[in-house]
């Protein structure tokens, strides 16, 4: 059987971070763990005009040196030169830092799938690094599936499922409630209610979780 990447969000917030490269991918790696909140450290001969934008821990115009790693929680190689990554990556693994090759997705510790983000609802889009390309392409697709009030609709049912767990002590009626609210029918309600309506709709589901459709109750194989 074939193992899979394991997918999850990290917390970088504050968390001293590496990239060693310059050049465009470089820069998008860079500003990925910027607005994450990392302190970034960046190291290149030259750089994009993009870097100068960017809010860095610090930014060292010059070769890769080894010590450059000490002490960083995460580190993206993205040179232009296979064996300066593939060194970084080398002596990364010997110091159980996460690592990603730019270049070489199968020798990284971990890797960056397209993503598409829309403020509270972001969506990663992988191909196991088969092609970066076909991921950016799907990404792009779903985003143009995704309906502007998209956020307006995740406050709601953030909301509503806060307000679940104290009214509804049964966890399948809750999980129902809450599936219920999250369905396109649910959705479909959210657009056509001003927001009295939709109070006084979760307020009456809240009291009588009973009454939604035994189907919107989620089901594990």
């Amino acid at each position: 059987m074939r193992t899979q990447p394991y997918i999850m969000q990290v917390d970088l917030e504050d968390k001293p971070c590496l990239v060693v490269g310059g050049g465009p991918i470089a820069l998008h790696k860079t500003h990925s763990l910027v607005v994450s909140g990392a302190k970034v450290t960046v190291v290149s001969s030259s750089f994009h005009d993009g870097f100068d934008e960017l809010s860095l821990d610090a930014r060292h115009e010059r070769k890769f040196e080894d010590v450059d790693i000490e002490g960083m929680f995460l580190v993206h190689a993205a040179t232009n030169h296979p064996d300066v990554n593939h060194h970084i990556a080398d002596i990364c693994s010997g110091q159980n830092i996460w690592f990603c090759v730019a270049d070489d997705a199968s020798k990284g510790a971990f890797g960056t799938p397209a993503l598409l983000d829309l403020g509270d609802l972001r969506i990663a889009v992988s191909t196991n690094g088969l092609s970066p390309s076909y991921g950016a392409r799907i990404r792009r697709e779903i985003g143009g599936l995704v309906p502007d009030h998209v956020n307006d609709y995740l406050h709601f049912l953030c909301d509503a499922r806060e307000r679940s767990k104290a009214a509804i002590s049964e966890l399948q009626l809750r999980m129902r409630f809450n599936t219920y609210l999250a369905s396109e029918e649910g959705e479909q309600l959210f657009v056509a209610s001003d927001n009295d309506a939709l109070q006084t709709l979760v307020s009456e589901l809240l009291a009588r979780p009973e009454s939604i459709p035994e189907h919107f109750t989620p089901k594990w194989d």
